[in-house]
């Protein structure tokens, strides 16, 4: 699982945090990997390394952004990616 974070603080380490609580436990792990995303408007860079690097058909990707603005930018560059 892939967490991406543009939050400036260590707000988004907390919460990758306690996402692998929730998530980690009763004999199942679950590999999470932290990705800062310092400036949103370029994330497309971010996602095709992680593509490259990553074999897996499925990817799941996690989203915590600081504002719906973020997110409306975000998403723009990932259906840019896919076509």
């Amino acid at each position: 699982m892939y967490y991406f974070v543009n939050i400036v603080s260590d707000a988004g380490l907390a919460n990758i945090e306690l996402m692998h609580s929730a998530l980690n436990g009763d004999g199942m792990t679950l590999q999470i990997d932290g990705v800062r995303v310092p400036e949103v408007g370029r994330c497309h860079v971010l996602l095709r390394q992680m593509d490259s690097r990553e074999t897996a058909v499925n990817k799941h990707i996690v989203l915590d952004l600081a504002s719906s603005d973020d997110l409306q930018t975000m998403l723009k560059q990932v259906s840019s990616f896919l076509c």
